[in-house]
């Protein structure tokens, strides 16, 4: 509803680079599942790949081994009948499962460390090879002033609050090995789009 057909059209036999934050959705089977069952039936009609960049890889990676100590600090400091009143979407994913004692959310965090392998059950989740001209493009990204200066007022200016350095960075590198993606004489004919919750990285999208 609200896409006409044309414009799905348009992304016919593209590839669609997922950020960190829809990873994370994913293997949480958070309250967006079933948005991604719908997402995935348009990618599969429309032939659209799913794919992540490695750099968002070690961000997921990073984020989840984060979210454990945190958890599990919580878990030893406050005890479970606490823990069971928290909110986030780590501990309510956790919980859903049936995770009541430490080695149940410590078994929770080491299935997902793991890259989700699927958007839901159907169209699989690949990392794209790091050839050097995209690492060098990524790295490049991750280091421009003015790139990180545009997402960081764009999300300042929604959120009330500032990114993380290291988000900025990620995010910002993403667009550079998107951008070099687009380009490169190896894969310039296809099309790339990302899949994003984060705000900066759509307002970006939208305006470039």
């Amino acid at each position: 509803h609200g896409v006409d057909k044309f414009t799905l059209e348009t992304f016919r036999g593209s590839h669609c680079i997922l950020d960190t934050n829809i990873l994370m959705f994913i293997a949480l089977e958070s309250r967006y599942k079933d948005a991604f069952v719908a997402i995935e039936k348009v990618f599969s009609d429309l032939d659209i790949t799913c794919q992540i960049l490695k750099i968002t890889q070690k961000e997921y990676e990073n984020k989840i081994e984060y979210q454990r100590n945190i958890t599990l600090h919580n878990l030893e400091k406050y005890g479970y009948d606490i823990m069971s009143l928290a909110n986030d979407d780590f501990t309510r994913a956790a919980l859903a499962m049936h995770c009541d004692d430490e080695q149940d959310f410590e078994r929770f965090f080491d299935v997902s460390l793991s890259i989700p392998t699927y958007l839901h059950d159907r169209v699989p989740i690949n990392i794209l090879d790091d050839n050097m001209g995209m690492l060098e493009a990524i790295e490049e990204a991750s280091y421009d002033d003015n790139l990180k200066n545009e997402l960081s007022e764009s999300f300042k200016r929604v959120a009330k609050r500032e990114k993380s350095k290291s988000a900025l960075c990620h995010d910002a590198g993403m667009i550079g090995g998107v951008t070099f993606l687009r380009k490169d004489d190896a894969t310039k004919e296809k099309k790339y789009f990302i899949l994003s919750e984060e705000i900066s990285v759509n307002q970006y999208s939208k305006s470039h």
